[in-house]
């Protein structure tokens, strides 16, 4: 799946208004993510809490299919190129993998986006700006209706004022809970398994 997709998705949330937006807020939140049709590369730092405990992981993604995983305190290290994956052992080798990736590749990258980018019967609010890293952000927060059987859902997304790039993600619902920290947009990364 091409990364422009999820990027696509954001830029374009102005044209289905959702049930409950106010209209201001959600056309500020389409000014300020358009321009993230230019992404071509960034770092992000993936927390994620559930009952079972806390996981972070430490990405690098570089368009249109490169994408470095390490799983934080880990040496081993999964590198995907393509539907092809090479694995770093704990010995320090890499390995690739003698079956290709099935499905969208790109999942971890793409499951943070698809809350924000789904804003269909969803409330957005501008918070106001702050700073976050440094960097001068506009804050938005995203609430879906709670639904009989299910928990709530939200998020709180920093989206930088000079470059429309995210810079902090955050994702409720229910005893879950993520946080996702960007870093080097549009940076001269490299993704190799080396």
């Amino acid at each position: 799946m091409p990364a422009w997709t999820f990027a696509c998705a954001l830029a374009l949330l102005a044209y289905a208004a959702p049930l409950g937006a106010r209209a201001d807020d959600l056309q500020a939140f389409h000014n300020d993510t358009r321009r993230m049709l230019h992404m071509h590369s960034f770092r992000m730092r993936l927390v994620e809490l559930s009952p079972q405990g806390m996981m972070a992981r430490e990405m690098t993604y570089v368009a249109p299919d490169k994408l470095r995983v390490q799983i934080a305190a880990s040496p081993m290290v999964a590198v995907l190129i393509g539907t092809n994956v090479w694995i770093r052992g704990a010995d320090g080798t890499w390995k690739k993998s003698a079956d290709q990736l099935r499905g969208d590749p790109l999942a971890a990258i793409h499951d943070t986006f698809k809350f924000v980018s789904d804003l269909q019967g969803r409330t957005v609010r501008f918070l106001g700006t702050q700073r976050e890293a440094g960097v001068a952000t506009h804050v938005y927060e995203i609430d879906a209706p709670k639904k009989p059987g299910y928990t709530s859902e939200a998020a709180r997304i920093w989206i930088g004022v000079a470059d429309g790039y995210p810079r902090r993600i955050e994702r409720r619902n229910g005893p879950f809970a993520s946080t996702a920290i960007y870093s080097d947009w549009n940076q001269p990364l490299t993704v190799s398994a080396s």
